[in-house]
């Protein structure tokens, strides 16, 4: 049975003729752009945008048993209401729409997509993550969301993500989040988040993750750090770990 596809692109785009019609029992579709920088025989190649900008041009005939998705370094913006879940990809474990430049998503855009373990939104526009942004995916663990623009984060907006494990917010535009964005009650014992490369505003909103911290929240690096405080003065460039409530006590509120 074949495990994997890899549709190239090259120079020539003669391979993006084949038709997922004609393939059967295919887990995992990766659909990646490259030009080849040498001859085609060498098997050398060097990734190129070529510009795929409408996904349903690509994923009308995928089998309803694929289990990965990836449009990775593309130019997709929009990604269709309920899309996904209207291929009926029952067997769907994960989807990769990284380095993209999508800038909203609908409420519910993969409601009903049951088997979703792991979904990848890193370097594209977001600016907002609404309230029902990730409804109906209860079974996710693994969300992606550095690299945007992310400046909020509504209330509710993970609260059916009630298996998340890991959550990566690094390099956003974040000054605050608040703990209504979780489930609390429901959330696994443990939640890493990477919260470094944000503006953080270190005042009481932020205690819930100060006091969660080591009980139900761990925090997690990327780049050496586990999230620096931007303001105010006094705590400026101090790191979340080192904080405590106490700290946070004495600086107003956000907005």
């Amino acid at each position: 049975m074949l495990t994997r596809l890899n549709i190239l692109c090259t120079k020539q785009k003669r391979t993006m003729s084949v038709r997922f019609s004609h393939i059967m029992l295919v887990p995992c579709i990766i659909l990646y752009n490259f030009w080849s920088s040498v001859a085609i025989e060498t098997i050398e190649f060097k990734r190129e945008r070529l510009g795929i900008t409408n996904i349903t041009n690509y994923t009308s005939e995928i089998p309803s048993d694929t289990q990965d998705i990836s449009f990775p370094h593309n130019e997709i913006s929009l990604v269709p209401w309920q899309y996904f879940t209207n291929l009926n990809l029952s067997s769907l474990e994960r989807i990769d729409l990284g380095y993209n430049r999508i800038t909203k998503l609908d409420d519910n855009w993969l409601s009903g997509l049951s088997s979703l373990d792991d979904l990848d939104l890193n370097d594209n526009n977001l600016k907002v993550i609404r309230n029902r942004t990730f409804s109906g995916i209860i079974n996710l663990t693994h969300l992606r969301l550095d690299g945007n623009r992310i400046e909020s984060i509504q209330c509710g907006a993970f609260q059916d993500l009630i298996n998340l494990q890991r959550l990566k917010l690094y390099k956003n535009q974040l000054p605050t989040i608040h703990e209504c964005i979780f489930n609390v009650e429901a959330q696994p014992t443990s939640l890493k988040m990477w919260l470094d490369d944000n503006p953080w505003v270190c005042n009481e909103e932020l205690s819930w993750v100060i006091m969660g911290r080591g009980i139900w929240i761990t925090l997690r690096d990327n780049h050496g750090d586990v999230g620096e405080c931007g303001s105010p003065c006094n705590l400026a460039g101090c790191y979340l770990t080192a904080l405590t409530t106490d700290d946070l006590k004495s600086t107003p509120k956000y907005g």
